[in-house]
């Protein structure tokens, strides 16, 4: 009874300090940004299956089948999500299709049977709403089935088709007035956050806006992404050859930042960066092909992505290290039962970011950048972040004048544990060991924690009179 006692009054004392230095992993939703969010993408059919009422003729042995995952799945997995904290997950195009990723939809109208009824996906969205998340769904508008019901019904709307493909003629009017109301239809019964328009090269900007019109009228604060540059009131754009740069650097140590400072600067729309996609190689074939370790190739490249200012994005499985180098072997059944280091990291990056409105939407200043190394800057009126990034095989260290910090403060490093004081020549000397990210707040230096090192001694105490109590009740029994 007493060793359950100081139990108890032990796990009391390192809850409370665990509270007092924790963060929270989500924060208001009142005036979210796009610079706010981070996106985790997954495919339905991929994440989880919680029902056999909608497997139909699926096959998990077979990589181009249906595996059985179903909205009900995501929503009974929804922790999984919001314990990484990311707070808009893509699943990509929902309308029914011939092919679990969406490639080959039919309709712009009905739901896929596999991914379960329309019932279930309103409650869905409507769940991760609750949670403070986003539910971003694709439109995909061009190269879709050639069975799809208004190319059967309307063949006049079809412009060309290969392989089972149609890419639509956006010169018909009746073809747009019918896109344009399925946009509505949809948008006004599901009310999705954020919306995706892909397979868009083709289509002409003036029809692109009328559909984000369109969306924002149903939706006030929706957030829409493309992924093909054009002259439209979208919030974000994703660009496939940024995100090969960005996979390129941070795949293996040492590789050339030269394009980092083209790759953040600020743009309308803003720039979503990802190391991959569910259409490239994983970053962990990648850095397996080239001898590297992928979980601290996967550590370092999220957080970089999750500080930099911009839009981050990662595919469902990168927590894992899951490998493939295309879509039968990437697009991998989710595996909820790993234990991955990788896993606890994004959380404690997230948690900070999600905290820190400073490292979302804060001023951006570059301090350091060469091979690997990169030290930068990013504060607000209210809070001020010091971010070294050592993607090389060497213990770097940098020196930041007085002018770029402030005089009398104090660098507490969040990872690492190290605190960072003025010198004597007037420079904060910060050293970073080899392939890690270190998040450095910016404090008035106060000197000694008393309180905590007060705190910390109490814990000790405590824990060595737990053990002299457990010792002496084993001698009592003996």
């Amino acid at each position: 009874m007493r060793g359950r006692l100081w139990g108890t009054a032990m796990m009391t004392i390192v809850l409370s300090i665990s509270t007092i230095f924790s963060t929270s992993s989500t924060y208001a939703e009142e005036t979210r940004t796009i610079y706010d969010e981070s996106i985790y993408e997954v495919f339905v059919d991929r994440y989880f299956n919680a029902t056999n009422g909608n497997d139909y003729e699926v096959d998990t042995q077979n990589p181009a089948a249906f595996a059985g995952g179903d909205f009900i799945g995501m929503r009974d997995k929804m922790d999984y999500i919001v314990d990484l904290g990311f707070t808009t997950v893509a699943i990509g195009s929902v309308f029914s299709t011939e092919t679990y990723d969406g490639s080959r939809i039919t309709s712009y109208e009905t739901i896929e049977r596999h991914f379960g009824t329309a019932q279930e996906l309103q409650q869905l969205i409507d769940t991760f709403k609750e949670r403070h998340i986003r539910t971003m769904m694709d439109w995909r508008l061009n190269h879709v089935s050639s069975n799809h019901e208004w190319a059967i019904e309307h063949p006049e709307w079809v412009s060309e088709e290969q392989d089972g493909s149609i890419t639509w003629d956006y010169t018909n009017e009746a073809f747009i007035v019918a896109l344009t109301e399925a946009v509505q239809n949809m948008q006004s019964t599901y009310n999705a956050g954020a919306i995706r328009f892909t397979q868009m090269e083709d289509v002409p900007a003036d029809v692109v806006s009328t559909l984000i019109a369109t969306i924002r009228e149903q939706t006030e604060d929706v957030q829409i992404v493309i992924t093909s540059e054009k002259d439209v009131d979208a919030d974000a754009v994703i660009r496939i050859g940024d995100i090969e740069q960005w996979g390129t650097m941070f795949q293996i140590t040492g590789q050339s930042t030269a394009m980092l400072p083209q790759l953040i600067a600020p743009q309308t729309p803003a720039t979503i960066a990802a190391v991959d996609t569910l259409e490239t190689e994983r970053i962990t074939y990648k850095a397996a092909e080239q001898n590297a370790f992928p979980p601290t190739r996967i550590k370092v490249a999220m957080g970089a992505l999750l500080t930099m200012p911009t839009v981050p994005l990662m595919t469902y499985g990168t927590e894992i290290s899951m490998n493939g180098h295309d879509a039968t072997t990437s697009h991998q059944i989710q595996n909820f039962k790993v234990e991955e280091e990788i896993i606890g990291y994004i959380q404690d990056v997230q948690k900070i970011r999600n905290q820190s409105a400073a490292l979302r939407t804060g001023d951006f200043e570059l301090l350091t950048n060469k091979d690997g190394f990169i030290v930068f800057k990013r504060w607000n009126n209210e809070e001020q972040w010091i971010v070294a990034i050592n993607n090389t095989s060497e213990t770097q260290r940098v020196q930041i004048p007085i002018d770029e910090i402030g005089d009398d403060k104090q660098l507490s490093g969040l990872f690492e544990k190290d605190i960072v004081r003025q010198d004597e020549d007037g420079y904060y000397s910060v050293v970073i060991d080899r392939e890690i990210v270190e998040l450095y707040q910016v404090k008035d230096d106060e000197g000694f924690n008393i309180a905590y090192m007060i705190m910390m001694a109490l814990v000790y105490i405590i824990f060595l009179a737990f053990i002299w109590a457990l010792l002496r009740r084993g001698k009592k029994r003996s």
